[in-house]
């Protein structure tokens, strides 16, 4: 599904609320499914107020990367998760979630459109999978991460679907927090233009609402 982006001087529509639209669902499944949806939410937000132009790919001084950068980066997580949970839901056992194999230079970097297109892809292949097999979320799978720059080492860590989804989710609200500053302070975008909370984890949410 492709998504049309442009700028405008007036804050952009909200999209519908995802969570709020599959609210029964999530209850009845997990709020993991849930997290994931909301963040790649705030991401299809954001991708709407800079819109389809150079503003994207501008490097920001202070943070030294592009909204683009930061967007590409966590969307490669995003995207492995998304793709295993559709090979275990096609029958594969155990899928490898390389997270260090990343896209650079291209694609949802440089094209908000492109990512756009990412969120979508990534949002209803998860979606799809899980509603017709909730079970899935516990299914086996491998995460690679590089290990040593040194000896080009890679380490493989058993994990599960929830596990890999949760962590996707986490990752990305550094990166959100990082797309934050830069729409705000170097392409100078209204506050108000962008996702409430954005790049704040539920973690400092609460910590702020309690204050403990």
């Amino acid at each position: 599904m492709a998504c049309s982006l442009s700028q405008s001087s007036n804050p952009p529509p909200r999209r519908r609320n995802l969570l709020s639209f599959f609210g029964i669902f999530f209850a009845e499944m997990s709020r993991v499914v849930g997290a994931f949806v909301g963040m790649l939410e705030q991401k299809l937000q954001v991708l709407e107020a800079v819109g389809a132009t150079t503003a994207y790919t501008s490097v920001c001084p202070l943070v030294g990367a592009s909204v683009g950068q930061h967007m590409r980066h966590s969307l490669d997580h995003c995207a492995r998760a998304a793709e295993a949970v559709e090979a275990v839901a096609a029958g594969s056992s155990r899928p490898l979630l390389a997270y260090d194999v990343r896209r650079r230079g291209g694609g949802a970097e440089t094209d908000a459109a492109a990512a756009a297109d990412v969120v979508v892809r990534a949002r209803d292949g998860v979606v799809g999978a899980l509603s017709k097999d909730p079970s899935l979320l516990h299914a086996d799978v491998v995460a690679q991460f590089a290990t040593s720059a040194e000896q080009d080492s890679f380490h493989d860590v058993p994990s599960t679907i929830q596990r890999e989804l949760s962590f996707v989710s986490h990752h990305a609200y550094h990166h959100l927090a990082m797309i934050r500053l830069v729409a705000i302070h170097h392409l100078k975008i209204p506050e108000a233009h962008l996702p409430a909370h954005l790049g704040r984890a539920p973690a400092t949410i609460i910590f702020d609402r309690h204050g403990t």
